[in-house]
């Protein structure tokens, strides 16, 4: 089976860190087991990634942007190569993602 490198890029480490703050200010011990959580299905993408379906976000982006749901939140990803790249990590109540346009 072929294993895939998981490279989280820095905004989706800066989300996930929001996330696990705001969540232990109201309930310290569940804060831990979403963070333990994501993270496990984060390195879960180490293997067969592309069983995640694509995103809705896929139609706006050159790359084929997938998504896999922890609890209630998205994580965003795309593969290439041997190589899944987290892009951003963000609750199921936000709105998808839009590419900016060049002006």
């Amino acid at each position: 089976m072929t294993h895939f490198e998981v490279i989280v890029q820095p905004r989706a480490e800066r989300e996930i860190k929001q996330a696990h703050q705001y969540l232990a200010t109201a309930a310290p011990s569940a804060a831990e087991r979403w963070l333990n959580g994501i993270s496990k299905a984060i390195l879960s993408l180490e293997e067969m990634p592309e069983r995640c379906p694509l995103a809705p976000e896929s139609v706006h982006f050159k790359q084929r942007i997938r998504q896999l749901i922890h609890d209630n939140h998205r994580i965003l990803f795309f593969v290439t190569g041997r190589h899944v790249r987290v892009l951003t990590v963000r609750h199921l109540r936000r709105r998808p993602l839009k590419r900016k346009r060049a002006d």
